[in-house]
């Protein structure tokens, strides 16, 4: 799965990714504020600049 955009939803951003085998797409939510293991802020915005899929 290799990121591709980044969308708004209601509950906060979404990470949408894409299969490199077969094409499916499938949305993860971000999380900025996770204590353990929290979404990179920075590669957020390099996705968010992207042009949509």
């Amino acid at each position: 799965m290799a990121p591709v955009a980044l969308d708004h939803a209601a509950k906060g951003w979404v990470i949408v990714h894409r299969c490199t085998a077969c094409g499916h797409t499938s949305r993860n939510r971000a999380t900025l504020d996770d204590p353990i293991q929290p979404d990179d802020p920075a590669a957020l915005a390099a996705l968010s600049a992207l042009p949509p899929p």
